[in-house]
């Protein structure tokens, strides 16, 4: 269930994120740049609520996603020295 909370938190930020790129689509780049600030300070709120919701879901969701499996591994080798400790005996 919490991670249907994130999955919607994140698209609600994008979907924000998106309506602004879309009212400045045929802007001047200079005049786009002022007014997409002008928008992202009036969508801040909105935005910086969204991402603080997320990142608490996510440090809750974080503990129940399993780590790296361990992978073990033997190194094998062949005593070549034996032979020779044993010859000179």
């Amino acid at each position: 269930m919490r991670l249907l909370e994130v999955d919607r938190a994140a698209r609600e930020q994008e979907r924000l994120l998106a309506v602004v790129e879309r009212d400045l689509g045929e802007l001047a780049e200079a005049e786009a740049d002022k007014k997409r600030t002008e928008m992202y300070a009036a969508k801040r709120e909105e935005m910086v609520a969204g991402s603080k919701q997320r990142q608490a879901l996510q440090k809750e969701l974080d503990p129940l996603v399993p780590g790296p499996k361990r992978e073990s591994w033997v190194w094998l080798y062949e005593n070549v020295g034996a032979e020779d400790a044993s010859a000179s005996k």
